[in-house]
């Protein structure tokens, strides 16, 4: 996780070397997840810059909704305790 959010193109350029039947994927969506825990638009300007199909951006979009979801969920204070 340090080095996703530290140094994303060293992860991707790893990732982008694996064969198609590992986890290749899986780990785009990692990275995909993890960006936008720190900043949305880092992760879809990530996620275009990786030139995918469509189809296979999908899920990493995905992944980067659900990482800026919790971001949010996260950010969200809490409320005072009971009187």
């Amino acid at each position: 996780r340090w080095t996703v959010r530290t140094r994303p193109q060293e992860v991707t350029a790893w990732v982008l070397r694996l064969r198609e039947e590992d986890d290749r994927e899986a780990l785009l969506r990692g990275v995909a997840y993890y960006l936008a825990l720190q900043d949305r638009a880092t992760a879809d300007a990530w996620i275009e810059g990786l030139g995918l199909p469509r189809s296979a951006a999908g899920p990493l979009r995905e992944a980067a909704r659900r990482g800026a979801q919790t971001r949010a969920q996260r950010e969200i204070p809490e409320p005072p305790p009971a009187s």
